[in-house]
C-alpha cells in the first residue's frame, strides 16, 4: 500500500504515514498489482495515476529560458533540483543528491552523467510503476543516448515532464 499524500510504501495498515506524518485513518490507500498491471484500490480511489509525490511541478520552457539567460548556470540549480525531486520520487532519498551528481559528473567530465542519466531512466519506470503506468524499457538508453550525443536537456525535459505528472499540488 502507498500513501496517498507523500506516495511512500506503507508496511501494514498504519494510521500515520512514517514519511510525511499524514494521518491514514479512514483515508483511501492504494496497493498496485504490478503483475497485471491493474489497480486496487480502498476507499475513494477508482482512477489510475493516483501516486502523488510532495515535490514542485517545474516548468520546461520557463527553465530552458532561465537556463538560457543565465548562460546556464540555472540549468545547473535546475539539474540538482531534478535528481533530488527524482530520487524522492522513487523513494530513493538515500541515493546520491543532486549536488554530488552535479559534481562527480563535473570531475568526470561528464562520464558520471551517463551513469546517470541510465539509473534516471530505471528511477523514471519505478515511478511510472507507483502510477500504475506501464514501465517503457528503452527511457533508460533513450536518456543515455541522448546525453551522449550532448542532448542532455531534452533527457532534463523528458524527466521533468514524468516528475510534474507526479508533482503534488503545493502552491
Amino acid at each position: 500500500m502507498f500513501c496517498p499524500k507523500c506516495g511512500t510504501e506503507l508496511n501494514g495498515t498504519p494510521s500515520f504515514c512514517p514519511e510525511c506524518g499524514a494521518d491514514l485513518r479512514d483515508k483511501p490507500v492504494y496497493t498496485v498489482n504490478t503483475e497485471e498491471r491493474k489497480d486496487t484500490y480502498a476507499g475513494d480511489y477508482s482512477y489510475s495515476g493516483g501516486y502523488k509525490v510532495n515535490i514542485n511541478e517545474r516548468s520546461i520552457g520557463l527553465n530552458i529560458f532561465l537556463s538560457i539567460i543565465t548562460c546556464g548556470i540555472y540549468g545547473i540549480v535546475w539539474f540538482v533540483q531534478l535528481v533530488d525531486d527524482l530520487n524522492a520520487a522513487c523513494g530513493k532519498t538515500d541515493e546520491k543528491g543532486g549536488g554530488i551528481v552535479f559534481l562527480l559528473s563535473l570531475i568526470t567530465c561528464g562520464i558520471y552523467s551517463l551513469v546517470w542519466m541510465y539509473q534516471a531512466g530505471e528511477k523514471v519506470n519505478a515511478v511510472r510503476a507507483k502510477n500504475c503506468e506501464a514501465p517503457d524499457t528503452i527511457l533508460p538508453i533513450l536518456y543515455l543516448v541522448l546525453n551522449f550525443f550532448g542532448l542532455g536537456i531534452v533527457s532534463i525535459c523528458l524527466i521533468q515532464s514524468e516528475l510534474n505528472k507526479v508533482a503534488a499540488v503545493r502552491r
